[in-house]
């Protein structure tokens, strides 16, 4: 693996929800409950009452879905489209079918549409209405009007006074009684930061055991039963003079858990200054490498070590940040320094067991995901890491258990949906697979890797004009990782494109440290 590795950091496990979601009591479903972090509710087709989401819980056409203040969800539509639901989102699912056109209505907020697939579905609101075919945007909706971001692709916006057509990076507006027309959008990546996945760097339980504020403890117990809202209304109880800088940080991580990460990077700035403390440049540096912005990761994950060198979500900031910048050895370095702060920490455990696979040191990555179990049970990357351990010995059920376990744990975790993906894949079950890589793109779509791997995962179904769209996207959103150029110059190579196949893999090459024989950053494959 060498410097050619990279972040385990971003991608999660579970089944594909279309296996094991709750039984409808429709003939046909309209949507399935990939994820959901704070409170999401539900409101059947009929019915007056909202009740609480269960997990992979399936939708009938009429009901409506909403999420609630510092609340997000993602759900997978018949056609194989994903969404992403913002807080403060409510939707009805109108009409999703597989095979027909869909609507479905998104009566207020913002959701993210991902589709691969030919398949016609719009998204109305009370101002503007969006047709999709294979392609990524956000739709907003609110009291006075709505907006369409295109990412990817093509889609037709209109009302009844007007239409317009967008393309990749436009944005179109509308507002009552007005046609939709183009709007400047000066950083539309900035629209979905919500949708992002953000590393955590704090063991919650581990700091649970160690508090003495009963307040804080409590604010833990209610984020590790997934109520978000409710551990930060009791952290608002701590007085003021309790409120210092370990405190900022813990809050901030709480609002990061569910992409708040507008809230969080105001709280943040209160305590900047000629010496930040370490806990607070250490989120700013998962903030700014959630973001790609790598260099700016690095820079504050090395301050937040020389402000603090005790401070753990320092050494592990900078674990991320030199993983990100291809120092897979240094990342190990600086893990270890967080594990001799504290050899009981589950998280730090964990991302040990992450480094040394990625550096194939199998047997002693197994060795830390087991203690990382051990330690904390309920930790949901300790039995993600464990499962990719597994998987690399060939023991395939007992991977997919693992990442079963960890999404039950947390199921916006991205990571583990790969690793199903990638364990599915290995056994041949494609199609399946290739669903859990999906989802695990629809829980952060900014990631490259994940990219990279959805795209060798359509290449492998001749699905090719989609796979080089997910590679083209990879290389923009990590531009120093050869896996989606070595993965592209394979399929350039079968589409009789030689010349462009042997720049693609001179590209590969230069990347991967000047290696003829390549290994993806995750070691999961020897190509």
């Amino acid at each position: 693996m060498q410097k050619s590795a990279r972040l385990f950091l971003t991608v999660a496990v579970a089944l594909v929800a279309s296996r094991n979601g709750i039984a409808a009591t429709c003939e046909q479903w309209a949507a399935r409950l990939v994820s959901a972090q704070g409170q999401v509710e539900i409101q059947p087709s009929g019915k007056p009452s909202w009740t609480p989401v269960e997990a992979e819980q399936v939708f009938c056409p009429g009901d409506k879905i909403r999420t609630m203040i510092r609340s997000r969800a993602s759900l997978l539509l018949p056609n194989q489209t994903y969404i992403s639901l913002d807080q403060d989102t409510t939707v009805v699912f109108s009409k999703v079918k597989a095979e027909e056109p869909s609507w479905l209505e998104l009566l207020t907020g913002a959701l993210y549409a991902r589709s691969r697939t030919p398949k016609p579905l719009d998204i109305r609101t009370p101002f503007i209405n969006a047709a999709i075919k294979g392609t990524e945007f956000l739709i907003k909706a609110g009291p006075q009007g709505a907006q369409v971001t295109v990412f990817e692709g093509e889609v037709e916006t209109s009302n009844a006074a007007g239409r317009i057509v967008l393309k990749d990076g436009q944005t179109a507006v509308a507002a009552r009684d007005e046609a939709p027309h183009l709007a400047l959008e000066m950083r539309p990546e900035d629209s979905v930061q919500w949708a992002l996945y953000f590393p955590p760097l704090v063991d919650y339980t581990a700091l649970q055991a160690r508090t003495r504020d009963p307040d804080i403890a409590e604010g833990i117990r209610r984020y590790a039963d997934g109520d978000v809202a409710g551990a930060l209304a009791v952290l608002d109880k701590v007085p003021e003079a309790s409120r210092d800088a370990d405190f900022a940080a813990l809050y901030a991580g709480l609002l990061l858990s569910v992409g708040r990460v507008d809230e969080a990077e105001p709280l943040l700035a209160m305590y900047m200054g000629e010496k930040t403390p370490a806990p607070i440049d250490a989120l700013r540096s998962v903030i700014a490498l959630a973001r790609n912005q790598k260099s700016e990761a690095l820079r504050l994950a090395n301050a937040a070590v020389q402000t603090d060198p005790a401070s753990a979500s320092g050494w592990m900031a900078q674990s991320y940040a030199r993983q990100a910048d291809f120092d897979l050895e240094g990342a190990l370095e600086s893990i270890d320094h967080a594990a001799r702060l504290d050899s009981n920490d589950a998280l730090v455990q964990a991302r040990r067991a992450e480094l040394l696979a990625g550096l194939g040191r199998w047997s002693e990555a197994r060795k830390a995901a087991e203690n990382a179990v051990r330690i904390n049970p309920r930790h949901p990357r300790a039995h993600v890491v464990l499962g990719f351990v597994e998987l690399m010995d060939g023991d395939t059920s007992e991977a997919l258990a693992s990442f079963r376990k960890g999404t039950e744990l947390d199921s916006a975790d991205p990571l583990a949906r790969f690793g199903t993906g990638m364990a599915l894949v290995r056994r041949g079950e494609l199609k399946e697979g290739t669903a859990a890589i999906e989802t695990a793109a629809s829980l952060d779509p900014s990631d490259a890797l994940i990219r990279s791997y959805l795209g060798k995962a359509y290449y492998e179904q001749k699905r090719n004009a989609v796979a080089e769209k997910q590679f083209d996207l990879a290389k923009s959103f990590d531009p120093k990782d050869p896996t989606p150029w070595f993965y592209e110059a394979i399929k350039k190579q079968t589409e009789n494109r030689p010349v462009e196949a042997f720049k693609e893999l001179q590209r590969a090459i230069e990347l991967n440290d000047n290696r003829a024989v390549y290994r993806s950053k995750l070691a999961l494959d020897d190509d």
